[in-house]
């Protein structure tokens, strides 16, 4: 349910301010609030409840609430994806890098998508040779340094018989530029 009615907002500020002192209202309480809830107006489920506290979290914290993939991202991850199923941790940076997505929202949409065509009886190959962890997270350390310049240095350095050189430093400048200040 996207809107509460005002009786049931009043409900929700009620078991909202009894959260003393907790970040939100503890789980349990969710199922009483959507019980009072539907009393007075439409019916709500907990869920719906849950959400609504979540999102007050969220935007007590200033966080924004999670969105779908935009057509742009969606684009580059498919390309991506058709490519190599499983990328490696340059190729999860750059695509990090070039969406705007946080790296664990990359990491999950390659493995949704992994397991979508597994279901589907779909042969999925790797043509990457992962390397160990304690690389993947140097890479990620050396990422959050410096967004732009760590992930155009990563993308010059992708092996790809389409571009080389001076041709794939212009298709980069010409698609992200040469250095935004808010590292998109």
């Amino acid at each position: 349910m996207g809107q509460f009615t005002e009786a049931q907002l009043g409900i929700l500020e009620q078991y909202w301010n009894r959260r003393q002192g907790a970040p939100r209202p503890p789980q349990h309480l969710s199922l009483y609030a959507a019980i009072d809830c539907s009393d007075v107006g439409p019916p709500v489920t907990s869920q719906d409840v849950g959400r609504y506290f979540s999102n007050r979290v969220a935007q007590e914290r200033g966080r924004p609430r999670a969105r779908a993939p935009t057509p742009a991202q969606l684009r580059l991850l498919k390309e991506e994806f058709l490519y190599d199923p499983y990328p490696d941790t340059a190729t999860t940076i750059i695509l990090t890098w070039q969406t705007g997505l946080r790296g664990t929202q990359v990491k999950s949409w390659f493995e949704y998508r992994r397991r979508k065509f597994i279901r589907a009886g779909k042969l999925l190959f790797s043509l990457n040779d992962e390397q160990d962890p304690g690389t993947a997270a140097s890479m990620w350390r050396q990422y959050r340094k410096n967004p732009h310049a760590y992930a155009r240095m990563l993308y010059m350095n992708q092996p790809t018989g389409q571009f080389v050189g001076a041709e794939r430093e212009a298709e980069w400048d010409s698609k992200w530029g040469e250095n935004d200040e808010d590292g998109r």
